[in-house]
């Protein structure tokens, strides 16, 4: 076990013509700042070398967010790291591995651990077990969520648990400047029409009630909703910040709670800021009035 408190975390190449930098390692980034981790953020949609940047920053853990697509190439990159990083611990985590877990650790023998589901929990749990000091590391069967192997089988931990609403409120906001925001600004799109010139993604609800086939609901049936104070001190954040000009929402389904999604647009637009939005998901066709 190594005590170096590095963690790198890993956005592949998605070669599908879109591009919004990833709100689920941006959260998790967040949670590792808040508790005193050295985090660096990589993506390979901005930033061909990154690579060397990887290796030459020497992180104990390093954690990828993997769709199917990306999952092939992000393990080949893994295990060309390994050979220059032999300390190096890989973790996935995502939709892949969430759909199917055991059968990613079974054919990518470069992957030590995965999550499934939500982890910003469980996540920094895991961090501490294979960073922290011998009396704060706990046990890895303590981190929920998590998918390792054992005497050469596949074993999968207990559940973890999804944030509640007030969880959600609690996350830090997504630590932007981990990332080459100018560049994001000149590359960010997703789907046919864009208005905005500095477009970012904020997704105010997780999880999502309804059953359409095509949906691999990595996020739950449970319908969780952040407040809308919350969402729009981080809409009035990125403002001023980055003085963004359009949202795109990555809900599952922003309007499944109609009143809440009444309230946040009314408040959007008491902002007064001359944003664009857009549901980048789409929106279920029963749940738009």
């Amino acid at each position: 076990m190594s005590t170096s408190r590095r963690i790198a975390l890993l956005q592949p190449r998605i070669p599908d013509g879109n591009y919004l930098p990833n709100l689920g390692i941006m959260y998790l980034a967040g949670v590792l700042l808040r508790e005193g981790y050295d985090v660096r953020v990589f993506d390979e949609n901005i930033d061909d070398d990154i690579e060397q940047a990887i290796a030459g920053f020497a992180p104990t853990v390093l954690g990828a967010t993997c769709v199917t697509a990306a999952l092939g190439p992000a393990c080949r990159m893994a295990r060309r790291l390994k050979d220059r990083l032999p300390d190096l611990t890989v973790v996935v985590g995502g939709p892949h591995i969430s759909a199917v877990p055991a059968e990613t650790l079974e054919k990518n023998d470069v992957v030590d651990y995965g999550f499934v589901g939500e982890a910003e929990r469980s996540f920094s749990d895991f961090c501490r077990f294979i960073t922290g000091a011998p009396d704060e590391r706990g046990t890895v069967g303590d981190v929920a969520g998590l998918v390792y192997r054992r005497d050469g089988k596949v074993v999968s931990n207990r559940a973890a648990e999804f944030l509640s609403n007030d969880e959600l409120d609690a996350l830090p906001y997504p630590p932007w400047h981990l990332l080459p925001m100018e560049r994001i600004f000149k590359q960010a799109t997703h789907g046919l029409f864009t208005r905005g010139k500095r477009i970012m993604p904020v997704m105010t609800t997780r999880g999502c009630p309804n059953y359409c086939t095509f949906c691999s609901r990595v996020m739950g049936f449970n319908f969780r909703c952040r407040s809308v104070e919350n969402v729009i001190g981080e809409i009035q954040w990125l403002y001023d910040t980055y003085r963004i000009d359009e949202i795109y929402f990555e809900d599952d389904t922003f309007t499944q709670d109609s009143v809440r999604a009444h309230e946040l647009l009314d408040a959007i637009i008491d902002l007064n800021l001359g944003i664009y939005i857009k549901f980048a998901n789409g929106l279920r066709a029963d749940k738009v009035d």
